[in-house]
């Protein structure tokens, strides 16, 4: 990035803007390689659960069926909520520059995507805190350690 650094003004403050244009492709095409194989380690710990717990037919020790029917649920709402949001504006930001769109609506775009990505980087505390009691109460008492309010 420092051989390609330039003085253009930047439109919207997040850090991939901060780059040039030419090292930002190589950026977005790297982010789409990792968040490919985010999708694919959520996918194998969802197949992981549900093939060693959740097959109706197998008898358990201890019958969990309840908490890992909610794990499968929360698991299944956190790969639908990255994969619409951070994967998708991924893949949306090498499709602009692959299909050769112009470099003003590629920077235009890529500006709002910071928009998906704080959804993703905060969904999994959202997901946890409403289906999970026990996490909520947790969850809570952070909050109030953290603010010093209690409500």
């Amino acid at each position: 990035s420092v051989l390609y650094v330039d003085d253009d003004e930047i439109k919207l403050c997040q850090p991939p803007l901060s780059l040039s244009f030419t090292v930002r492709r190589v950026w977005y095409f790297i982010g789409l390689v990792f968040n490919a194989v985010t999708v694919l380690a959520y996918l194998s710990a969802f197949a992981i659960i549900y093939y060693k717990h959740c097959k109706p037919y197998q008898k358990h020790k201890f019958d969990n069926s309840d908490i890992e029917r909610r794990a499968m649920q929360t698991l299944l709402v956190i790969i639908l909520v990255f994969i619409f949001s951070r994967l998708l504006s991924t893949f949306l930001a090498n499709f602009l520059v692959f299909a050769g769109y112009s470099k003003d609506l590629i920077e235009r775009a890529q500006a709002y995507m910071v928009f998906p990505a704080m959804t993703c980087y905060s969904s999994t505390f959202y997901v946890c805190f409403l289906r999970s009691s026990e996490y909520r109460r947790i969850f809570w008492r952070q909050i109030v350690a953290m603010t010093g309010y209690c409500g």
